[in-house]
């Protein structure tokens, strides 16, 4: 099992496949049977290979953050995390360690076997609002519009050149990352949505789509008016819901568009593993999806028995599928 059960769901909507990018260490740890720590996409490369042979998952994620406008912390599990600098509009755009890039992407390339790899891409957005952090960047919208609009312009230069580093490797899905709405709604207009995030995630989606690559879309909150622009835009995958019935949306847009993410973090903390179960297999029913947690099990207080059942019940309907 591998790319080709990913790559039917998304493109034939057929089947299922069994796939999440961020695993808590303490999961992690637990699965292998050795305490390790870092983030399930950045551990030691050998730790990852033993954790997706433990786990049978179909997909590699791949990721390298930049640090502009962060301090790294490290937190108990190894985990960095982070602190905003001074960022402010305008700064000077640093680049990512590129060496340090391209060595992560040829350790994934190494490992992959019959998986694909999907790895993450920061728009121009999503870095300046974690750069600045969310006050900051609306204020930017609103009383500095053009001047920050030029200046993303500057960072999407270097996004470019990011993207064209990774389709130089054989990585099948990009991974946009970008910043629009929290539970409660938008962050901000849609005029600035569709003006300046739109545009630079349809440059990327273009460019993915004309090297032969699918293109998925990692967004948290409220999505009722995005799910159909992600769509004409030509998202292939969408992950991050918040919505208020699974089912309507999945309804509405399963067909459009495939659904990465199954069951609610909130679920996965606070429901039992047998509930977990049915609510897998319930929501497969007839539904091809990447079977996973909606948004990852990355939270501290999911149950390692929780993780477990998704696990095995995904990895079951996956194989299930003739």
């Amino acid at each position: 099992m591998g790319w080709l059960e990913y790559k039917r769901v998304v493109e034939e909507k057929k089947g299922w496949s069994w796939y999440d990018g961020e695993v808590h260490p303490e999961i992690v740890s637990t699965v292998l049977g050795r305490r390790v720590r870092g983030r399930s996409y950045d551990m030691d490369i050998g730790d990852y290979e033993d954790w997706l042979d433990a786990t049978d998952m179909d997909m590699i994620h791949g990721c390298w953050m930049w640090r502009w406008g962060r301090i790294d912390e490290i937190d108990k599990w190894g985990r960095k995390v982070f602190r905003r600098e001074n960022m402010e509009i305008g700064d000077k755009v640093e680049e990512p360690d590129w060496g340090m890039f391209k060595n992560r992407l040829e350790n994934l390339c190494k490992i992959k076997g019959d998986r694909g790899i999907e790895w993450t891409l920061y728009n121009p957005t999503m870095l300046a609002s974690n750069g600045l952090g969310m006050e900051k960047f609306c204020f930017g919208i609103a009383d500095r519009k053009q001047e920050f609009k030029d200046w993303l312009e500057k960072i999407d230069e270097v996004v470019a050149k990011e993207l064209d580093l990774i389709l130089s490797y054989p990585v099948e899905v990009v991974k946009a990352t970008q910043i629009f709405a929290s539970k409660t709604g938008l962050y901000y207009d849609k005029e600035w949505i569709e003006e300046v995030e739109f545009e630079h995630l349809r440059r990327r989606v273009d460019e993915s789509h004309k090297a032969g690559r699918l293109v998925s879309i990692h967004c948290d909150g409220v999505t009722e008016w995005l799910m159909g622009r992600f769509i004409d835009i030509g998202i292939d995958v969408w992950r991050g819901w918040e919505g208020k019935d699974w089912y309507e949306d999945y309804g509405k847009w399963g067909k459009k568009i495939a659904f990465h993410g199954t069951v609610l973090v909130d679920n996965l903390v606070r429901k039992t593993s047998e509930e977990i179960r049915a609510e897998v297999i319930d929501k497969a029913m007839g539904r091809p999806q990447i079977i996973s947690s909606a948004h990852c099990f990355s939270e501290t207080g999911i149950p390692f028995k929780n993780f477990q059942t998704v696990m095995q019940e995904a990895i079951r309907i996956r194989d299930s599928y003739k």
